[in-house]
């Protein structure tokens, strides 16, 4: 009864193995995003700067949205070419933040491009020099850490 039960679920799967790619479709192409940004990596920028964005839309889109932290910065209808929005981050804080640019196709698809911002303190740490004032003797093996 084992037996027939091994050879039964062989044929099954080497069946199924075997009809499988006569109803494959084939890979599914993925729709390239046609508005994005035009830098290519993520951002570091200093906290009360205003940092241009620009945004490149590449075919007909219903709606362009950019997102900094989960709030609009720029909303576009119908946009095309070149886009530029302003990005504030001192309202933000300092630290990593979320930048997204989501836009909704013609036919209704949407797509988003997302990046991460570093927000950086805009203050210059000040060098200071040091000097030995003065040395006591002491046994180099025995310290702390």
């Amino acid at each position: 009864m084992k037996k027939y039960l091994v050879v039964g679920l062989i044929v099954f799967v080497g069946g199924f193995l075997l009809l499988k790619p006569l109803f494959d479709n084939g890979p599914t192409k993925i729709k390239e995003n046609p508005v994005t940004f035009t830098f290519k990596e993520n951002l570091a920028v200093k906290l009360y700067d205003k940092t241009p964005l620009e945004i490149e839309v590449k075919e007909d889109v219903a709606s362009v949205e950019v997102l900094f932290n989960n709030e609009e910065i720029g909303s576009w209808s119908s946009p095309n070419g070149m886009l530029t929005c302003i990005l504030d981050a001192s309202k933000h804080g300092l630290g990593a933040k979320n930048l997204m640019l989501k836009s909704i196709g013609i036919d209704g698809t949407v797509y988003k491009d997302e990046r991460m911002v570093r927000v950086l303190s805009d203050i210059i740490p000040e060098e200071l020099n040091i000097m030995i004032s003065n040395k006591y003797p002491h046994k180099t093996v025995s310290f702390t850490q």
